[in-house]
């Protein structure tokens, strides 16, 4: 089947304004009715997300460094061309890959268009981002003459070995 867009696919998209119902007659054959979920997309062009290539109108983005060239990298190591962490674009640790997911939670949630899901995702997170408060804590043990020499440390992290003084007998 032909889109409107000239490719051809296999898939037919139904709104139902009631539950789907398990099948559904169409052309002459019977077809299961499956929920549709809205993926991530991700351009090959320019790393970015929200998108396909065959609609990027943006420059070509390098994979490996995030760069304006597409080959003959000499970084060493990842750089995401999108949040600039240490990792692929294509990773989904990057925080644009996991704001991308929240708008596309909340297209199928909420029946909303891309523009308006990602608008929503946008005042939730300012929202959340202006709610958060940060605490200054005190260290929980004063220096005392038997641990003066020892170097402190945070809960919860390990101690790093140049940071140690040693203790003298």
């Amino acid at each position: 089947m032909k889109s409107s867009n000239g490719h051809t696919s296999n898939k037919i998209l139904l709104k139902f304004t009631e539950k789907a119902p398990l099948l559904v007659q169409f052309d002459g054959y019977i077809q299961i009715i499956m929920d549709y979920k809205n993926q991530v997309r991700f351009c090959s062009k320019c790393k970015a997300r929200g998108h396909y290539t065959r609609n990027c109108k943006s420059r070509t983005r390098c994979g490996n460094c995030g760069g304006s060239h597409n080959d003959n990298c000499t970084f060493i190591g990842l750089k995401c061309a999108n949040c600039r962490g240490p990792r692929n674009p294509k990773d989904k640790e990057c925080s644009y890959y996991i704001k991308e997911k929240e708008t596309m939670k909340l297209m199928d949630e909420q029946h909303l268009s891309y523009h308006e899901a990602k608008q929503q995702t946008l005042t939730n997170r300012s929202k959340t981002n202006k709610n958060q408060h940060f605490i200054k804590t005190e260290p929980t043990q004063q220096p005392t003459q038997q641990n003066q020499g020892e170097s402190k440390q945070t809960p919860g992290r390990k101690p790093n070995p140049s940071h140690q003084t040693k203790k003298q007998s």
